[in-house]
Parts: C-alpha cells; structure tokens; sequence
C-alpha cells in the first residue's frame, strides 16, 4: 500500500510461517523499518550483535533499516511459527540484502 503522505514509501503486512528447526540466513533490509508480532509458536530473533531472544506469541521485534538479522529462526523441532511482518520501505532501496560471509 502506498503512502500517499509520505513520499516515496510504501506499507506491506504479511503473515509468515516457519516450520520446525527452519531459519533464515543473516540478512539486511536497507530501505525498511520492519516491525514483527508472533502470532504462535516461538521465534529466534537476534540483531546486530545483540542477544538471540526467544519471542513467544504476543511478543513483538524492530529492525531498523539496514541493521543486521543475524538470526530469524524456529527452534522448535515439532511446532510451527507464525508472525506478521509489517515493513515501511523506501522503494528505491533493496528489500533485502544477504548478509556476505
């Protein structure tokens, strides 16, 4: 959805699912504000050089353009999880950008 009053971004809502013991590798969103909430099951969650955080559901987490998801992964090894991802983004950035090894 389009900001119309702010110039230039634009406002995504969307509804993840990770299965057991899946993740992400680190990644970067340069042009985004991302705001997440679990909705069930729990979410492994670390930023920059931060702590890794066990997010339950009702819990939320920010990331702030360009910083560093070092970790986005489901440790459970039975139970899915799910989280909504809203992102307010400057469409002349990249979305996401892999962290290089």
């Amino acid at each position: 959805i389009a900001m119309d009053d702010v110039m230039g971004r634009v406002v995504s809502i969307r509804r993840f699912e990770r299965d057991p013991g899946t993740g992400s590798d680190p990644h970067r969103h340069p042009g985004c504000h991302t705001f997440g909430y679990v909705l069930e099951g729990t979410y492994e969650f670390k930023l920059n050089d931060g702590p890794v955080q066990q997010l339950k559901p009702g819990d939320t987490f920010y990331e702030p353009p360009n910083s560093l998801h070092a970790v986005s992964r489901n440790p459970s090894k039975t139970d899915v999880v799910k989280f909504l991802v809203i992102q307010v983004s400057d469409t002349t950035k990249p979305a996401t950008v892999p962290e290089k090894k």
